[in-house]
């Protein structure tokens, strides 16, 4: 029963810390505080953060991604998402991170960049018309869809120094979500990891407190129809018995006294009288 105890409350503790630190971005953002695109109160752009704001600025698609799922030889596309930048403004200074966004999407998001593009090549003038609500978390980018996100900025000269690109086009990425759900989804998974960690406490400190019962016994000695035994000679009898593992107990009782089965299941009967 220990045992089984134990492997679930492993279980129980491992898979959601497993999970929780997989998604980190998705467990730490949901509960911070989230900050709006264009309210210019950041100091910096936060690594792990929490967005909820009105989108109304979006560059160009820097790259497409396919993504593909295998199954043996067969190969099968699964769906392509585009990348875009967002700019967050921090102060006086404007910061650029990506954003991903899944190809039946891509029509309400282009709108604001065809609008954001016009204007900046002076095709238009007009800024803002275009928006939708954006709620997420900030997390790491990918290092190669970062390259094309550099590369892009590259080529259309956005910037007038490479200093200047290294430090406003970061490494991030705000990945869409819904915080309310994220943070119920996470606070059950802790509350599941808690249990495990619970269990598994039961069962090492039931361990412990057989071995600490065993070690006040090391020096006594058992009477067991009027003979004495040393009382380590019973050890493996009374983990038995403290395991609930009956017939093991009984043979190792009539292995070590040469008791009858009759005799040794009435001792074991009343162990707690022998061994205490």
């Amino acid at each position: 029963m220990k045992k089984k105890i134990i492997i679930v409350g492993l279980v129980l503790t491992l898979l959601p810390a497993f999970l929780l630190l997989a998604g980190i971005d998705f467990t730490i953002g949901p509960f911070l505080e989230p900050f709006d695109l264009y309210e210019n109160n950041l100091e910096k752009v936060p690594r792990y953060g929490a967005v909820d704001s009105e989108l109304q600025i979006l560059l160009e698609s820097f790259v497409s991604e396919t993504r593909k799922s295998q199954s043996g030889n067969s190969v099968s596309i699964k769906g392509v998402d585009y990348f875009y930048s967002v700019p967050i403004f921090v102060g006086s200074e404007t910061y650029y991170v990506a954003i991903r966004v899944d190809r039946d999407d891509t029509k309400k998001y282009k709108k604001i960049a065809d609008e954001t593009m016009d204007y900046l090549y002076g095709k238009g003038t007009t800024l803002g018309t275009k928006t939708l609500q954006l709620q997420g978390v900030m997390g790491k980018l990918d290092d190669e869809v970062y390259e094309y996100m550099v590369e892009w900025f590259e080529e259309t000269e956005f910037f007038e120094t490479r200093e200047q690109l290294e430090k406003y086009v970061l490494p991030l990425e705000i990945k869409e979500c819904n915080l309310q759900n994220y943070r119920i989804i996470n606070i059950v998974v802790i509350l599941v990891m808690v249990a495990g960690i619970v269990l598994l406490i039961f069962g090492l400190k039931k361990d412990a407190k057989y071995e600490k019962a065993g070690k006040k016994l090391q020096n006594c000695a058992l009477n067991i129809n009027g003979k004495d035994y040393p009382i380590l000679s019973f050890e493996k009898v009374d983990k038995y018995v403290f395991y609930e593992k009956n017939e093991k107990a009984e043979a190792e009782l009539m292995k070590v006294t040469g008791l009858s089965s009759e005799d040794a299941k009435q001792i074991l009967a009343q162990w707690g009288n022998y061994y205490r």
